[in-house]
């Protein structure tokens, strides 16, 4: 069963990255999407945000769906704080920090525990045109946000 869920997985982060290109390269911004795999379905929503409040229910949303759906992806666009490799982060949260950077971030999940993130940094030309890099599969360690802390959290228990 779990070589078959994490081919799941695989299928919905390709899917997953597919769409995100295409949806940022025709509009120049992204509305956060989760891909969720349930009992051989696959469901997609939007998810919009209105405020702070919306985002930490959505983080809580995300941790109670670990433990019913096979996997599941969440595509975000997300500002992220670089330090370097050699250097541990000084937990300076990226929107306080003026060196951040943009990214797309896609958040996988599958069973029994299993999570990995996988990014693309946007960068912008002289006249603020987005463009999107290419897809780097990250480590979960030193990360940190308002969706990762659900995973975290679950890892920890586990």
């Amino acid at each position: 069963m779990s070589d078959q869920v994490k081919q799941i997985a695989v299928t919905l982060l390709k899917t997953a990255k597919n769409c995100a290109r295409q949806n940022f390269e025709k509009d120049g911004h992204l509305t956060p999407v989760l891909l969720v795999s349930q009992n051989n379905k696959v469901s997609v929503f939007a998810c919009v945000f209105n405020n702070d409040e919306e985002k930490d229910r959505f983080g809580e949303f995300l941790g109670h769906l670990r433990k019913t759906c096979d996997a599941y992806v969440l595509v975000t666009e997300a500002w992220m704080s670089i330090c370097e490799k050699d250097k541990k982060w000084d937990g300076t949260r990226p929107s306080k920090d003026p060196n951040r950077k943009e990214a797309i971030v896609l958040t996988s999940f599958w069973q029994p525990n299993n999570t990995d993130m996988t990014m693309a940094f946007i960068e912008r030309d002289w006249q603020g045109t987005p463009t999107l890099g290419e897809w780097q599969e990250k480590e979960f360690s030193g990360v940190s946000g308002r969706f990762l802390k659900s995973q975290q959290e679950e890892n920890e228990l586990n």
